[in-house]
Parts: structure tokens; sequence; C-alpha cells
């Protein structure tokens, strides 16, 4: 009965540690016509260990994405332990790519104000780390370019991880921005 009830306990725990929503209070949508969107999430959500997340919906854009479209998406995340994160990016079809998972080193605060976007110089996965502070732009783990030809339109989600536990963190703010169309001469 007591191993029953401990494990139902545990697994309870587990369900509200690893399953954190940031709070959807302070988060927008801001569209510049049928090509642009903007999502900012300006909550602030501590975390250790177990993953929190923010799902914006976007909706009007044309879609499919152009093949000149372009996805960056800056964070401002505070931890001691930068190799302990994970990020992620799903686009509403399910398809997801890693922004970073596990760079950094153990240096602190690599990732507060980081733009990550493919037309960086260096990659998140060769960047020389030195030292703590932040690190900006970098590409990502898998090009956001993956994204294009996808429909836009319907729930994406955000995915910060932190993979082990004793290192809390927090992060503050969450931009996710995606140009449809950016040629001048593109139809």
């Amino acid at each position: 009965m007591f191993s029953n009830l401990f494990l139902t306990l545990v697994l309870l725990l587990l369900l509200f540690t690893f399953q954190t929503p940031l709070v959807e209070s302070a988060e927008t949508v801001t569209y510049n016509g049928p090509d642009t969107a903007v999502y900012e999430n300006t909550d602030t959500a501590s975390f250790d260990y177990g993953y929190i997340y923010c799902q914006p919906t976007f909706s009007g854009l044309k879609s499919p994405l152009s093949s000149y479209a372009v996805i960056t998406v800056q964070v401002w995340i505070q931890h001691s332990y930068s190799s302990d994160l994970g990020l992620e990016l799903e686009a509403p079809n399910g398809d997801w790519l890693y922004l970073t998972k596990g760079r950094g080193y153990s240096y602190s605060n690599i990732f507060y104000g980081t733009l990550f976007t493919d037309s960086a110089a260096y990659s998140v996965a060769n960047y020389p780390y030195s030292g703590s502070g932040v690190v900006s732009p970098l590409r990502p783990e898998a090009a956001l370019s993956n994204f294009r030809a996808h429909n836009p339109n319907g729930k994406w989600t955000f995915y910060l991880l932190d993979y082990y536990p004793g290192y809390a963190g927090y992060v503050s703010r969450v931009l996710i921005t995606i140009q449809g169309k950016i040629c001048s001469v593109c139809k």
C-alpha cells in the first residue's frame, strides 16, 4: 500500500515538474501584413530540471512559406551552466528542430539575448566559447529554413529543456519571428 502511494506521488510530482508552460498572460502575436508575424512572450519563469514551453498560434499568414522566408528565434535565458540546456522549436505540422542542445560548456548566461538565425557567422555547435556572457547571433543546430514550404499557420511550440538538476535558471523573454516573403521581386 505504502509503495503504491509513494509511486503515485512521485508520478504526480514528475508530471507537474516536467510539463510547466510559461504563463501566457504576457504574450502577443503582432502581424505586419500577410507575410510577417512576431510572437513575443515576456513572462518570467524559473526552471531547474525538466522543461517549460510556450505555444504561440499564428494565423492569417500566406501559406506555404516561400523559399525566401526567414524564421528567427531570440531568447533571454539566464542559467549558470549553459550546456545543461536544450532549446527546440516545433512547427504546427509536428516537424521540429534543435536550436541548441548541450552547448556553451560550463559558462553562464550564454543565451541571455541570443538571436538564432540561419544567417549568423557561427553555429551554436562550433562557436569557440571562452567565457560567460551572451553570444549572439548564432546559427541553430539545424537550419530554421527547414520550415520553408510549410504552412506557418497554427500552433508552434518552443521548448526550453534543462537536462540536469542543481542549477536553476530563468527565462524572461522569447521572440519568434516569421517573415514569409522578403524578396521584392518574388510573387
